[in-house]
């Protein structure tokens, strides 16, 4: 019988203080209705400290409402150009992050799940704000509230509850470059490659960021490891190459070549251009012999016409043939045991055609270089005349 009624007390006592939780949470949102805030986020502070494991996730959930709803009544009366407004206001936006994690955290009932919305929306919010900042050059501010973005859209990819969000992650290391934290740069990078971005641009801005401090090794990584993400995109295949030449890795850079025309047969002008890129570039070394440059031109030659005969007006082709021939002709000129004048003339006149047919594609699309054009002939006209 004892055993009865102490089972009963302790029924009793968890029904009550059950109950005693629930009118406090109904006492946050009649503050919060009533637009008593102080008193809300006072109420939901006292909540967390004396609710039980089960109620954990509710309690931290209407924490996070309460300065939530704060911010958003009281943001109304700041303008976008009011800095000490707006930095009096940010402890409240933080507060509110931090307890809606710790809410999703906690996992109760569908406390956490709406958590997780209630993150996503001051994601987007937030991001909005920062792109503001951004117009109007207040680029700290900027910084300040890209970081505070990334912190919802982080957690939402930890947790599996959101997607990633390129373009914040973009904006989140510009903000890292406007505070000149390059550390913070690479760990971004990291962390998007480790959560295996779908976005091909973020490989191409890890590779340029890397190369741009000079660590060739980690952008090579970088790409080889986005080669094995997506070993069908010739987008990626491109990429790849194009950083090779970039930093003169030529043997790499020519096997690379030898795979994608075997790989991407549809892609006969791509490839043929690519090519004829990859020689011409090699083309232009310092340590090369005379033999060795022979054997890249005639190759980059005949690729680039190749490549012209399937898009006979596209410029960039036209205009690397143009540097290639002008640069044959300097070194066939600068030969001092060369007397072969036919074939330094026959150069000369290749290399004047696909300059002038370089000029004419870009005529249309650029007026000013029609007129130039115009008034070349004329005064050629004007001249043979006299």
């Amino acid at each position: 019988m004892k055993r009865l009624l102490l089972l009963l007390c302790l029924c009793s006592i968890g029904a009550y203080g059950a109950m005693s939780q629930s009118n406090h949470f109904k006492k946050t949102k009649k503050y919060l209705d009533k637009r008593k805030f102080d008193k809300a986020i006072m109420i939901s502070q006292k909540r967390i400290a004396q609710a039980d494991t089960l109620e954990l996730s509710e309690a931290w959930f209407w924490l996070g409402e309460a300065n939530r709803r704060t911010y958003f009544h009281k943001v109304k009366e700041v303008r976008l150009k009011d800095d000490a407004g707006y930095y009096a206001l940010d402890s409240l936006l933080d507060n509110a992050i931090n307890a809606y994690q710790q809410s999703w955290l906690m996992q109760g009932k569908c406390y956490s799940i709406i958590a997780a919305e209630r993150l996503n929306e001051l994601e987007h919010f937030i991001h909005i704000i920062a792109n503001r900042y951004l117009d109007l050059k207040k680029e700290k501010r900027f910084a300040k509230s890209i970081e505070r973005a990334l912190r919802c859209n982080e957690f939402a990819c930890e947790q599996q509850f959101g997607m990633l969000d390129t373009a914040l992650v973009f904006a989140g290391v510009h903000a890292a470059e406007i505070n000149g934290d390059t550390a913070n740069v690479a760990k971004i990078y990291e962390q998007l490659i480790e959560l295996g971005a779908s976005d091909i641009l973020v490989y191409e801005r890890a590779s340029d960021f890397y190369l741009n401090l000079g660590d060739t090794l980690k952008a090579v990584e970088t790409l080889d490891y986005a080669t094995l993400l997506f070993p069908e995109s010739f987008a990626v295949y491109k990429l790849n190459l194009e950083t090779l030449l970039r930093i003169g890795f030529w043997e790499q850079a020519f096997a690379e070549i030898d795979l994608g025309t075997k790989r991407y047969d549809r892609k006969i002008y791509e490839m043929n251009y690519l090519k004829a890129k990859c020689y011409h570039q090699a083309y232009q070394q310092d340590a090369l012999s005379d033999v060795q440059k022979e054997q890249y031109f005639v190759i980059a030659e005949e690729n680039y016409i190749l490549s012209n005969k399937i898009m006979p007006e596209n410029y960039d082709c036209i205009i690397g043939l143009a540097d290639l021939y002008y640069r044959h002709l300097r070194f066939l000129a600068g030969k001092k045991q060369n007397k072969d004048t036919s074939r330094l003339t026959l150069m000369t006149k290749k290399s004047n055609a696909a300059q002038k047919l370089a000029v004419f594609l870009k005529a249309k699309e650029d007026k000013d270089v029609l007129s130039t054009i115009h008034e070349m002939e004329l005064r050629e006209k004007i001249l043979r005349q006299q």
